[in-house]
């Protein structure tokens, strides 16, 4: 009888693990279909010609959805160890979109890197349109494209009547951009080279049909919005702090994008901490880039002064990128015993977006691998685009930052919202922690590139004392650039596309640094643990075993496996 109880008991167990398990395949089956982007950027077709609704009617929707999974999910308690976690992780995700949706961003949310408006050329980068019927569904998109930016500019009229709106600068660079897609003719825009790509016997058709869905569609969207644009009264300050409900929102968003209950205060702190140690670091390397130099300014200003530490072509940054990310593949198996099946490629960001882009960012590849990693990289205004920073900035975007980390989720043996999931905090602070290893690894052979690597984790401290400067405590723009300026050894062309990023993603420049410190507390935890025993790769291993993980579940999971880890040795 006892027998017979305990066989019940463990078939019991199993059915609730498959329960459970069939309530992360609804949820993620529900948010693809919430998400038709996300889902054609991981290779899942079947969203190809929708949109998302970013109407507010719809927000009610979504709420009462996320509500509902929280309530199924909450009832699963006796489940196996690695099912406690995906749970966690989930009620995680669905706590933080409900308050997500409680926040009404989108009052302001005028944004000149990844705004609405660029939504279609984006896409283009990702969506598969070899075929007729791929082409179409494309097309359809674009068809849907002024029901989202009607949404959008509606969602921007109540911010209005709020007095919750976007700062001015950004609204001047929406403005630049509208205008110049607008005055290019069709053949001109980056959505072109879709006709062109088309087999013979299609390119009448597809340049037919797209010329009518630019001109009926497209461009009257982006028309309507520039008008809007135009009339749009912006914020005086730079901070959301000063609008209403203003620290509310950056109170949440900290949390949102750290995934951690941090202040404002602390993280100013924090980074003030952090530079003075770096800049210490960069002290002790002056000497051997350039001994007379008495500072750091004047290092970085005898650095910034000579032209063969600048690119020459926009063809030089490309070239120079592929060759060192084909170098750092082949030391990558000393120091990473799981490595990813997908590549990744380097390419240049387009000319739509390349004045206002960032230095350079990253694209997961396809699920199914059709389609590789991309490591975007700037090459606008090359003779600024400084040689020191390649092995720091292509380690982060490429190997072993966010293309290992984030290709290799995509392989584990995980539900499915765990592979394809980011957050912010480990995925930005797994790209800067790889820009430390890149140290270990032997990468910065010469000691502008340790300048270069150094200069850029100046730039991730700073980060945290501008961000809370212009959300917190009230800086300028003005004072910002000035701060950073003094402090990052970055061209000028780059510290002002920092900044105005920061005003328009508040927090999310956060998550780099904190993220980072994180990932090197626990490594610290587990050498302290194993002593003699510790493995580089082990740990890393560890680390990336969980996919995409927010920081506090993180810190809980890694340590539980670490004491299984020093049970077995």
């Amino acid at each position: 009888m006892e027998r017979e109880k305990k066989k019940n008991d463990s078939k019991t167990k199993i059915q609730k693990q498959e329960d459970i398990r069939q309530i992360f395949e609804d949820f993620w089956e529900w948010y693809l279909k919430e998400n038709p982007i996300h889902a054609t950027l991981i290779g899942d077709e079947r969203y190809d010609d929708k949109l998302p609704d970013i109407s507010r009617s719809h927000k009610d929707e979504l709420k009462s959805k996320l509500k509902e999974f929280k309530a199924k999910i909450k009832k699963f308690r006796r489940i196996p160890e690695q099912e406690k976690v995906n749970k966690e992780v989930l009620i995680w995700y669905l706590d933080d979109s409900l308050e997500y949706l409680e926040q009404d961003i989108e009052d302001f949310q005028i944004d000149h890197i990844s705004g609405n408006h660029l939504m279609i050329f984006e896409i283009a980068n990702f969506q598969k349109i070899d075929t007729k019927e791929r082409f179409e569904n494309f097309i359809e998109r674009i068809r849907k494209f002024p029901k989202l930016m009607d949404d959008y500019i509606e969602n921007l009229r109540i911010g209005i009547e709020r007095k919750r709106t976007q700062f001015r600068i950004p609204v001047q660079r929406c403005i630049k951009q509208c205008e110049n897609i607008l005055s290019k003719n069709d053949e001109e825009l980056p959505l072109w080279r879709i006709a062109k790509m088309a087999p013979a016997e299609e390119t009448e058709y597809r340049s037919r049909i797209l010329k009518s869905t630019i001109n009926e569609s497209l461009k009257p969207a982006i028309n309507k919005f520039l008008e809007f644009l135009k009339i749009y009264n912006p914020r005086e300050k730079e901070g959301i702090s000063s609008i209403p409900q203003g620290e509310e929102n950056y109170l949440f968003l900290i949390k949102h994008h750290t995934t951690l209950k941090l202040s404002p205060e602390e993280i100013h702190r924090t980074g003030l901490e952090e530079l003075r140690e770096i800049q210490e670091q960069v002290k002790k390397l002056a000497p051997k880039i350039n001994p007379e130099a008495k500072t750091i300014k004047e290092l970085m200003d005898s650095v910034r002064r000579d032209k063969k530490n600048f690119f020459s072509s926009k063809d030089e940054i490309v070239k120079t990128y592929e060759k060192t990310v084909e170098q750092i593949y082949g030391k990558l198996e000393h120091f990473f015993g799981k490595l990813p099946k997908s590549k990744v490629i380097v390419k240049p960001v387009e000319e739509y977006l390349e004045k206002d882009a960032v230095g350079a960012f990253y694209y997961r590849p396809s699920a199914n691998g059709d389609r590789p990693g991309i490591f975007y990289i700037n090459t606008y205004m090359p003779e600024q685009r400084p040689k020191y920073e390649i092995i720091a900035l292509a380690v982060h975007e490429a190997v072993p930052g966010h293309h290992l980390q984030i290709a290799l989720a995509q392989e584990l043996d995980l539900p499915q919202f765990r592979r394809y999931i980011d957050w912010d905090a480990f995925t930005e602070g797994w790209g800067l922690y790889a820009e430390r290893v890149a140290d270990e690894m032997d990468l910065y052979q010469e000691p502008i590139y340790k300048l270069g690597m150094f200069t850029m984790q100046a730039w991730r401290a700073i980060r945290l004392v501008v961000d809370t400067g212009l959300h917190h405590f009230g800086w300028s723009r003005e004072k910002a650039i000035e701060f950073f300026s003094e402090n990052a050894g970055l061209e000028d062309i780059e510290v002002i596309n920092e900044v105005d990023r920061y005003i328009i993603w508040p927090a999310q420049a956060l998550a780099y640094m904190i993220g980072m410190k994180k990932i090197l507390e626990l490594r610290a935890f587990a050498q302290k643990k194993l002593k003699d025993k510790f493995s580089l790769k082990l740990f890393h291993d560890t680390i990336l075993s969980e996919g995409g993980i927010p920081l506090e579940i993180l810190d809980k999971t890694f340590k539980r496996k670490m004491k299984s880890i020093i049970s077995i040795k």
